[in-house]
Order: C-alpha cells, then structure tokens, then sequence
C-alpha cells in the first residue's frame, strides 16, 4: 500500500454531496507529492475502509451538514479526541462514519495512525442533482488548499486512545 491516501468521499447524484469527489477530481490535477494516491469513494457504503487500510496517512474530504455556514472548510484529526468526536456529529451520509466506527472496532491497527477529514459544509443533501450549490462550489479552492497543507506537513504521531 501507498504512503498516504486522500479519498474524496460522496456522492456526485445528491448536489452538494459530490463535494469530496469533485474535491478529488481537482486535485488530480495538482503536483502532488512523491507516494501520494488519491481515489474517489462513490460508494458510501464502507469501501472507504479497503482504501485507507494499511496507508500510512489518510486524508479524506466528505460532505459535512451542522449549523456551519454552506462553503465551511473544517479539518477533524483522529489524534485529537474532540475533533474526532466532532466530525461524527457533522459528517453527512452514515457510509462514511460507519466505515471509520468499524474500523476503529476491527481493524485499529490498520488504520492510518495520521488520519484526517476534511469536512465541507453542504447546503443540499437532498435533491438529485448533478453539480454543487454555488457556496460549495466556492469554497473547493480553500479545499483544495487545505489538503495540500495537509499533505505538505509531517505527519502526526499516533495518539489515538
């Protein structure tokens, strides 16, 4: 398996929810560091698992639904507790929290020890549609730079409890 992983998460008929894909589609076209593969999970349904299982990093971008301004680019780390529990408060979709839930009961030890989601805020969940609200739209550039921060720092020594 690869050093790090970033998976776009979502799905691409649900409006805004396709986020974390269109997000993955964009930064292919970005020069990403050596050991970088990045994959989309159309799914939702826990294959994300078979995608970050055994990496060393993980970044995954998914759609995130709070009281959070639409367009708002939040960063949830599995070192840190209370972002962890956050994120399972605010992501969007039950594929994604299960699969992490399940992985974190079944297989810890294969899971990134650096792992982070990047959580959009999403306006419409809801509605089959193809294309992101003009808020999610706009705020794909800060998505964009966020994971590249991400995957321009070092990583983040296990301290998951």
């Amino acid at each position: 398996m690869c050093q790090t992983v970033v998976v776009g998460c979502g799905s691409l008929l649900l409006a805004d929810s396709g986020v974390g894909i269109c997000s993955a589609r964009q930064l292919r076209l970005q020069p990403l560091p050596g050991g970088v593969v990045v994959y989309e999970d159309h799914n939702q349904d826990g294959t994300v698992l078979d995608l970050i299982l055994g990496a060393r990093r993980a970044v995954l971008i998914a759609p995130t639904l709070s009281d959070k301004r639409p367009g708002t680019v939040r960063r949830f780390h599995r070192s840190d507790p209370e972002s962890w529990k956050a994120l399972f408060r605010a992501i969007h979709g039950v594929g994604l929290a299960d699969a992490l839930k399940l992985g974190e009961l079944t297989r810890p030890e294969g899971l990134p020890a650096d792992m982070v989601v990047v959580g959009v805020e999403i306006k419409d969940a809801s509605t089959y549609h193809v294309g992101l609200s003009d808020e999610v739209e706009a705020a794909l550039p800060n998505v964009i730079k966020q994971v590249m921060k991400e995957l321009a720092t070092k990583e983040v020594p296990a301290q998951v409890g």
